[in-house]
């Protein structure tokens, strides 16, 4: 086993946030399953073997195959994959710049447990970051670059169960991420990538209820179609500022409950959206 499950929870809180059914927040992260071995005998740079250990551990992580607050076994990594502890050691670095993950002096590396006051704050970037993206792609969008973006959304027609909301759980972030990427401006694209901004927000699961969040990604496709870049700003701006509000909603409630919103970790949101 690859890292160990050292996640904590607040217990006398843990009725303010309830677990998505068959969710990757509670797995652990099993080497022998999640990742892929080199082949025998091909051998890498130590720049080479770095990277390589940097794009699996990441992936683990933003796909939430992995707990937050896991530790990581340097040793047994290494073995795994098939290259020395150098360059593990290395790729956690360069995960822990990235914020998603903790160095902790004489213990070692852990998947990062996202705070609330943390999540608040990332969704008050995306907002930003969000609107600057619909201002660089309204204009330029393809016919098949909007048809890629119906698609992803096309699934899902307001009938919920636990593993359809899963499912657009996920296909929340592929729309997001695919929007991203047809903008132009680098310096979004590079915050994003140096924050992992949008991933990231994602670590809270469900925050607002998916059929209020679908209908505006359906409104935001039909302003992106017709080129009305004013509508499309509103919607964009709005669909994140709700998911940040009702983030400050409950922290608003938990200051009022006395638990500081900087020290709860983040749990995942009921399918409902944000529980009351």
């Amino acid at each position: 086993m690859l890292v160990k499950n050292c996640a904590s929870f607040y217990a006398p809180w843990a009725s303010v946030f309830t677990p998505v059914a068959g969710s990757a927040w509670n797995h652990e992260f099993n080497g022998g399953n999640s990742l892929t071995k080199t082949n025998k005998g091909k051998t890498r740079d130590d720049n080479g073997s770095t990277l390589y250990v940097y794009k699996i551990l990441r992936e683990q992580i933003v796909k939430h195959k992995v707990a937050p607050g896991s530790k990581f076994n340097q040793e047994e990594l290494a073995k795994e994959l098939g290259v020395s502890r150098t360059p593990v050691v290395k790729a956690l670095h360069k995960l822990e710049t990235e914020g998603l993950v903790d160095n902790i002096p004489r213990r070692g590396f852990y998947v990062h447990q996202l705070t609330m006051k943390e999540l608040l704050e990332l969704f008050t970037l995306r907002e930003a970051l969000e609107l600057m993206v619909i201002n660089s792609v309204i204009d330029k969008l393809t016919p098949h670059q909007i048809q890629r973006l119906e698609e992803i959304m096309a699934p899902f027609r307001g009938q919920w169960t636990p593993a359809l909301i899963e499912e657009y759980w996920l296909a929340d972030q592929v729309f997001h991420n695919t929007l991203l990427e047809m903008s132009d401006n680098k310096l979004v694209q590079k915050l994003n990538e140096t924050f992992q901004v949008l991933n990231r927000t994602y670590m809270g699961g469900i925050i607002r209820k998916p059929s209020e969040s679908l209908n505006e990604h359906k409104m935001l496709i039909k302003a992106l179609k017709e080129r009305d870049a004013e509508t499309a700003r509103k919607i964009a701006a709005g669909h994140a500022a709700q998911s940040r509000i009702s983030l400050q909603n409950a922290v608003d409630k938990l200051n009022k409950l006395g638990v500081d919103p900087s020290k709860l970790p983040v749990r995942i949101f009921s399918e409902e959206g944000l529980t009351e």
